[in-house]
């Protein structure tokens, strides 16, 4: 699987979940077989991480503006007489 990637569904399902669960092990045997493939994971990684991290600012922001959001809605609620 590592010189040639995965063969069919059933394959490509099993090479995903192996490739997540031991992935030192699979950059290693890539850079073994594979060099080219191995530096092309390196920076599939990389480019994961970057896009992880914008991925958790987003997620972040968003909490942020919806607490904001409830803290209005609740100080409306108090000011038209609603009870706390």
């Amino acid at each position: 699987m590592i010189q040639k990637g995965p063969q069919g569904f059933a394959g490509g399902q099993i090479y995903f979940l192996l490739r997540e669960k031991y992935p030192v092990e699979f950059l290693e045997l890539l850079k073994e077989a594979s060099p080219q493939r191995y530096e092309e994971a390196l920076a599939q990684q990389q480019k994961a991480g970057i896009d992880k991290a914008a991925a958790e600012e987003k997620i972040a922001t968003a909490e942020k503006q919806e607490a904001e959001r409830e803290k209005q809605a609740y100080e409306n609620w108090i000011a038209l007489g609603g009870k706390p």
